[in-house]
């Protein structure tokens, strides 16, 4: 029963830190002190050598956690708005067609909605697992990879 409850907690302390993550995306000036505590803890739990360091020491780890989180949710709020936009010009693209008189058939209809399907397919099932990444990121094929991923995405978009 113990471990129930235990689980329950974790559970909504698990959901209220990401609708903090949510609110600090639309407001910025939300209080990330939670969210600093929690990926210090989860860090503390796996990284043996942190954990064996003097307080003061930790507390130092502690403060450079603020300005990388505050960079992440930058980073994230400024890809979810790149690819909203992204996927807009497709649906705007596609609603354009149609608005100056292209109409799929019966069948064509059944071609567009399978190429929509094999497109997302496609595009996500690619990048399961991301064998090959380096640390930063940016190398040729990982750029690579990363447009093919948006192009496909705005294919099935577009389909």
């Amino acid at each position: 029963m113990a471990a129930k409850r235990k689980n329950s907690n974790s559970s909504v302390r698990e959901w209220t830190l990401l609708a903090r993550g949510m609110l600090a995306l639309f407001w910025k000036r939300t209080d990330l002190q939670p969210l600093i505590d929690s990926d210090f803890e989860r860090e503390l739990s796996k990284n043996i050598y942190l954990a064996r360091e003097p307080q003061q020491k930790q507390e130092q780890q502690r403060a450079q956690y603020e300005p990388v989180l505050r960079e992440r949710v930058s980073l994230l709020r400024r890809g979810l708005a790149v690819s909203f936009v992204f996927l807009a010009s497709a649906v705007l693209l596609a609603l354009s067609m149609i608005a100056f008189g292209y109409r799929a058939s019966g069948s064509g209809k059944i071609w567009l909605g399978g190429l929509s399907i094999f497109c997302f397919a496609w595009s996500t099932l690619a990048r399961l697992g991301k064998p090959g990444t380096s640390f930063g990121g940016e190398t040729v094929i990982e750029r690579l990879d990363s447009r093919i991923f948006w192009v496909l995405y705005w294919l099935g978009t577009f389909a």
